[in-house]
């Protein structure tokens, strides 16, 4: 018999409001307009940022590979008037609009950050900053008050249009439950075969009810709704910090052995850095191909990575291995080759960590029981677990 305190859990019911938080993203994400802009309008951007023969980071000088906002769209899960035009873009590499995130620029900049500017001590930082203040100068980003423009009816229906659909969905939910009850009570009191569909759309009896519920179940048929954080609290996962929290305390993670996953709860599509955040260990190139990126990732999964930390005989932790993973992601020269792939997620400051103590059970049991649980949803691996 396995020693795992993972030998077997039921799975839990998905829950309709588990994706309230993707609705409020769309409804915030979704009224902020794009302006494209005209060739000539970037040519002038590029010439006011010096870069007409070179298009590079406008925070360190490195390659750009997108371009970034210099002042955030969104705070408070409420737009700041800010939109998406060339006015509040510059030229960015991946791992300085990673770090920077939705901080105020000139702040971060020369802030102590992971990956900022200043500590990775570029050298023309105040050069840099000041051809950013002539940028800002040029041209001010558009600023709109959304409710002024469209006027206070449009914008009260909006936001009553998001309070409804969330009042719908927890009135589905209850409507969710009677249904599932009922079933599940038709089905634990069944004597006669309980009915099921043929695909002529026609039933007949051909599942009967259990005559003995002490069948052992495998532990990778127990399986966590991966598409729902909701369900991993459940499951008695915790934590549920940001990257940028873990980096600011490491304390509020447990010191003792255990699993641990890492989520991506945005609703919008991933996007992938040609170059992430991870560092070289022993000269070794962590990126894969972007093609590659794409073909591993897995649709409507929150779960992007499971990991453990120790077994019976190590010393590692839950707080040392999720130290050791941060660090990796923030570009040092540490090996933790497992989970590469999460650093190439453009938003990757954003993933959040939740883990599960196991102090007395043995972690790489339960990691791989998890892990099949999800292969057994999907059909694969989370998107960087790649080992086979």
């Amino acid at each position: 018999m396995t020693q795992s305190s993972f030998r077997f859990a039921m799975p839990k019911a998905v829950r309709i409001t588990g994706r309230s938080s993707s609705i409020t993203n769309s409804f915030v994400n979704g009224i902020v307009p794009i302006i494209k802009p005209t060739d000539a309008e970037i040519d002038e951007a590029l010439t006011v940022l010096e870069m007409m023969d070179a298009v590079v980071c406008a925070y360190c000088g490195d390659t750009a590979t997108e371009w970034d906002h210099l002042r955030p769209l969104v705070e408070n899960q409420r737009p700041t008037g800010y939109i998406h035009e060339i006015h509040n873009l510059v030229p960015a590499c991946g791992k300085c609009n990673q770090s920077k995130g939705n901080k105020q620029w000139k702040e971060w900049m020369f802030g102590d950050a992971p990956l900022s500017p200043k500590t990775k001590g570029v050298a023309d930082i105040d050069a840099r900053a000041a051809i950013i203040e002539r940028y800002e100068e040029w041209t001010h980003p558009t600023r709109v008050d959304f409710a002024a423009v469209v006027g206070e009816e449009l914008w009260a229906e909006h936001w009553a249009n998001h309070r409804a659909l969330l009042k719908q969905m927890r009135e589905a939910e209850s409507v969710v439950e009677q249904i599932r009850d009922l079933i599940a009570a038709r089905v634990e009191h069944a004597v006669e075969p309980v009915l099921t569909g043929e695909p002529d759309g026609g039933f007949t009896g051909l599942v009967t009810a259990v005559e003995d519920a002490t069948t052992p179940v495998s532990a990778s048929d127990a399986s966590v709704h991966w598409d729902d954080t909701h369900s991993l609290g459940e499951f008695g996962f915790t934590g549920f910090k940001s990257v940028g929290e873990l980096r600011e305390n490491m304390l509020q993670t447990p010191d003792v052995r255990g699993v641990y996953a890492v989520l991506r709860t945005s609703p919008e599509e991933p996007r992938f850095l040609a170059t992430g955040s991870a560092g070289f260990f022993k000269g070794k190139d962590p990126n894969a191909n972007v093609s590659v990126l794409q073909a591993n990732w897995v649709s409507d999964a929150v779960v992007v990575y499971i990991g453990k930390a120790g077994d019976p005989g190590s010393s590692a932790t839950l707080r040392s291995r999720l130290r050791q993973y941060l660090r990796f992601g923030a570009g040092e020269n540490i090996g933790h080759w497992g989970g590469r792939y999460i650093w190439q997620l453009a938003d990757s400051t954003d993933l959040v960590f939740c883990w599960k103590p196991l102090p007395d059970g043995r972690p790489s049991e339960v990691e791989s029981e998890l892990i099949a649980s999800f292969r057994s949803r999907y059909g694969v691996r989370p998107f960087a677990n790649l080992r086979k």
